[in-house]
C-alpha cells in the first residue's frame, strides 16, 4: 500500500501516456525522486505496458500451424446441410417463371399493314360469322 503522500494510480497512468501538462509533470517527477513506492508503482506500471501494449513476438510457422490446428480442433464441426441445393434451384426456377412473362422477339408487323389485310380478308370472307362480328362486307 502506498503511504499518503503518494500519488494516485491515474497521475501514473496520465504521466506514462504524456497527458500531464508541463508543470504536473514537473511535480509529478520531484515527487519520483523523492518516493520509493511511487517510482516502484511507475515502473511495474512500465513493464505492465510492454507486455499488453509491446510489439508481438513473430511466430515461427511451425507455431502458427500448431496455433491453428488446435484452434480448428476446438470449433465444432459444421453440419452438412442437404437442404443448401434447394436456395439456388428455387432461384433458378424462379429465373425461368419470370422469363416465361416476357414478350417474345416475334416479328413485328406495320399496323397499318395488318388493318389492310384484315380488311381484305374480310372481303373474301363468306364466312356469316365474320359479317355477325364486323368483319364482313355490310351488305
Amino acid at each position: 500500500m502506498m503511504p499518503e503522500n503518494a500519488m494516485d494510480h491515474d497521475k501514473i497512468t496520465e504521466f506514462l501516456d504524456g497527458e500531464l501538462t508541463t508543470e504536473e509533470r514537473e511535480r509529478f517527477q520531484a515527487h519520483l525522486a523523492s518516493c520509493p513506492d511511487c517510482r516502484r508503482a511507475v515502473e511495474d506500471w512500465r513493464k505492465t505496458s510492454r507486455v499488453f501494449f509491446g510489439p508481438v513476438p513473430a511466430l515461427s510457422s511451425a507455431d502458427r500451424e500448431l496455433f491453428v490446428r488446435k484452434v480448428m480442433a476446438r470449433l465444432p464441426e459444421e453440419e452438412a446441410a442437404p437442404w443448401r441445393w434447394l436456395v439456388p434451384a428455387l432461384g433458378f426456377s424462379f429465373a425461368l417463371f419470370a422469363l416465361s412473362f416476357l414478350p417474345s422477339q416475334q416479328e413485328q408487323t406495320d399496323p397499318l399493314k395488318t388493318l389492310l389485310l384484315a380488311d381484305a380478308g374480310a372481303a373474301q370472307s363468306a364466312d356469316p360469322l365474320d359479317e355477325l362480328v364486323g368483319l364482313g362486307d355490310e351488305r
